[in-house]
C-alpha cells in the first residue's frame, strides 16, 4: 500500500484539509445576504461539490447547508440584539427571503421568535 505521508484522498474519514472549515466560514460570512450554493462553497476550497459535502460532514458533523443556516441565525441574533433594524430587514440581510421560514428556524434554534428575543433582551 502507499507509505505514510501519502494520501489517495480516500482516507476512512475523508476529512477536509486543515483550515478548510475556516475558509468556508469566511466565504459564508462574506456572502451571507446572497444565495449560497453547494457549488460556491465547494469552489471556495477547490473541491467537487460531492466530495466537499461528504468531507465537510465528516469534518464538522454538519451538512454544509446546516452550517450556513447556523451562521445566518447567529448573525441575525447578533443584529437583533445590537440594533434597531426590523426583523424583516435583518432576515433579508442574512439571506432569508422567506420571513416566516426565518422565524420558524430562529425559534427552533433559540427557543424564542426574533421579536421575542429582542423583547427579552431589552
Amino acid at each position: 500500500g502507499p507509505g505514510p505521508g501519502t494520501s489517495t484522498g480516500r482516507g476512512p474519514a475523508g476529512e477536509l484539509p486543515p483550515g478548510a472549515v475556516d475558509v468556508v466560514a469566511e466565504y459564508t460570512r462574506a456572502h451571507l445576504a446572497d444565495v449560497i450554493t453547494l457549488d460556491g462553497l465547494a469552489g471556495a476550497v477547490n473541491l467537487s461539490p460531492y466530495h466537499f459535502a461528504r468531507s465537510f460532514r465528516a469534518t464538522t458533523g454538519m451538512t454544509p447547508h446546516a452550517f450556513v443556516t447556523e451562521h445566518r441565525l447567529m448573525v441575525a441574533r447578533d443584529r437583533l440584539l445590537r440594533g434597531d433594524a426590523s426583523v424583516t430587514g435583518i432576515a433579508l440581510s442574512v439571506g432569508f427571503s422567506n420571513i416566516s421560514h426565518f422565524r420558524r428556524l430562529f425559534r427552533r434554534r433559540y427557543g424564542l421568535t426574533p421579536a421575542g428575543l429582542r423583547a427579552v433582551a431589552r
